[in-house]
């Protein structure tokens, strides 16, 4: 497909990422902790930094060995680079997440140049930067943002292999490095998609041979080269145990049964697209429609061979979270650009069936931006009302002019669309997780134990955002232990649960109470200092 020259593709891609990396900055400071795994990554990375061991990885006490070291080095390449190392500062961390996100604009220009053309394949990127879930990932101090750059990589040097678009060593070096990099930040995860579109490919072949460009000998060896030294090193530190840990483990749980009670039917992810590929589920009817007629063509069955075999085997995996088929995202970026540019323009049955999906999903997500202060704080805020109403104006705007827009008029609907997206984002990041105090338990409890110089004892609430946010010292400890270890003490803080049912008893003495975002659970903590008593004020002035 034609499309820019690529100096002037090249300047667009700059100004893309750019405005990428501002729009999912925005945020990163205010939002408190808001996941569970984010809290024990970032902590883990903040140890790292505390004991100068950058091999072994700990979560306080314990072995954390879920996930492989790339994802930690790069935290601490972060909290270095800006002079912070061992940072109790969760923005600091989450800048790895926001640069993976900017950066996946430029690398889906690249790798999408060969299947849709390069001035396409741009655009496919910033729309997969613009979803909803890339967006909430941008934000968070996980692995998913990063993992999904090295496989847009991967996938970009494996389309010119099965193009016969290779030349020299430069797409098999992008290749295994991808590869031998994805596989250091989440372990095997990346073979998914990898695997899956060189069988969908070769199947459709009939032949293997076309694999031989990506020099799979060499390209294995400097795979492994990146690979095993971390893995030899942890699994003689050790004894064995990381890999009983994460493969045994944390994979193996996830494949086998839901974890976390993170359940779902197959087919859970079709409909979830609707919220997490928001506001892009408008071209999903174009997209289908380029899947299916032009699935004969080459560059679409390395599309398909990218989508489809990886996303079936999520929908039969019991375990679901959201953002587990982001690494197909883009390759359903690609299609619905495709089918934009060559079926398009949206009219008729298919801008009728991407309206309804995207009204789906602005009304899901409206209603929780909306509904998160009412429920967790201290009413109907004015500030995701306004927000609310801004995303959804902008975006209907742009549902309106997109239907019948050919190529040359769809630069305003698309961006309007787009800023509608943002709109929402911020919302939910700058206004409705602020003002939902509370899910802040451990914020408010680490904002009224700051400045207590002894030792901080937590009980009856085990979340690793108080470590992370309160120091790795701190204890967290059954109720029963935590009233020992009080005790015995001195100068020692505690927070204890609530004993009985009595909301009486919240009249007296400091409490936090609030909700568990994790499990949806009361919680209502109690301080009390050394050697049991019940504090009648704050530590902090």
């Amino acid at each position: 497909m034609s499309g820019p020259a690529w100096p002037r593709v090249a300047a667009l891609g700059l100004l893309a990422f750019l405005c990428i990396l501002v729009v999912s900055s925005v945020g990163i400071g205010r939002m408190t902790v808001i996941d569970r795994d984010e809290a024990r990554f970032a902590q883990a990375s903040k140890q790292m930094a505390e004991t100068g061991d950058y091999i072994d990885i700990r979560l306080q006490d314990e072995p954390r060995y879920q996930k492989p070291v790339g994802i930690y080095w790069l935290h601490n390449a972060a909290t270095h680079a800006l002079g912070v190392p061992a940072s109790n500062e969760i923005w600091h961390y989450r800048i790895v997440s926001v640069l993976a996100a900017a950066l996946s604009v430029l690398a889906l220009a690249w790798a999408g140049a060969p299947l849709v053309g390069a001035g396409p394949a741009l655009l496919a990127g910033v729309l997969l930067a613009s979803t909803m879930v890339l967006q909430i990932e941008a934000r968070i101090a996980k692995t998913d943002a990063a993992l999904l750059l090295t496989i847009i990589l991967a996938m970009g040097a494996l389309a010119r292999a099965a193009l016969g678009q290779v030349r020299g060593w430069a797409a098999p070096a992008v290749f295994w490095a991808a590869l031998g990099a994805g596989v250091l930040i989440k372990g095997p995860l990346i073979l998914g998609p990898v695997l899956g579109a060189a069988l969908w490919v070769s199947v459709a072949r009939r032949e293997w041979r076309w694999l031989g460009a990506l020099r799979p000998w060499p390209g294995a060896l400097g795979a492994a080269a990146i690979i095993l030294p971390w893995y030899v090193a942890i699994t003689v530190i050790s004894g064995g145990a990381f890999w009983s840990m994460s493969l045994g483990g944390d994979f193996a749980s996830k494949i086998a049964s839901a974890q976390e009670s993170h359940d779902g039917p197959p087919g859970a992810y079709l409909l979830g697209l609707l919220v997490t590929g928001w506001p892009w589920v408008v071209l999903l009817p174009l997209a289908a429609a380029a899947a299916w007629k032009l699935r004969a063509q080459p560059e679409v069955q390395v599309l398909l061979g990218w989508l489809l075999p990886f996303w079936l085997v999520l929908e039969a995996v019991p375990t679901k979270l959201p953002h587990y088929t982001m690494p197909t995202y883009p390759a359903l970026m690609l299609l619905a650009v495709l089918g934009l540019l060559r079926l398009g323009p949206l009219r008729g049955w298919s801008w009728a069936i991407g309206g309804l999906f995207w009204l789906i999903g602005a009304g899901a997500l409206a209603a929780v931006v909306v509904a998160l202060p009412v429920i967790y704080g201290a009413g109907l805020h004015a500030g995701t009302v306004l927000g609310v109403a801004v995303a959804l104006g902008a975006g209907g705007f742009g549902l309106w002019r997109l239907r019948g827009a050919g190529p040359e008029r769809l630069h305003l609907p698309l961006l309007a669309l787009g800023g509608g997206a943002v709109a929402m984002v911020w919302t939910l990041v700058i206004a409705a997780i602020p003002a939902s105090g509370d899910l802040l338990i451990s914020e408010r409890v680490a904002a009224l134990s700051m400045c207590h110089d002894g030792p901080v004892i937590v009980a009856g609430y085990g979340e690793p955002s108080i470590p992370f946010l309160m120091g790795t010292e701190t204890a967290l400890l059954d109720p029963e232990a935590a009233r020992a270890a009080l005790a015995e003490t001195p100068g020692a803080l505690a927070w204890l649960p609530m004993e009985g049912n009595s909301p009486q008893a919240l009249a007296d003495g400091v409490w936090v109470t609030g909700t568990n975002y994790s499990n949806g659970r009361e919680v209502a903590l109690q301080l009390h200092l050394h050697p049991g008593i019940p504090a009648e004020a704050p530590p902090c002035p």
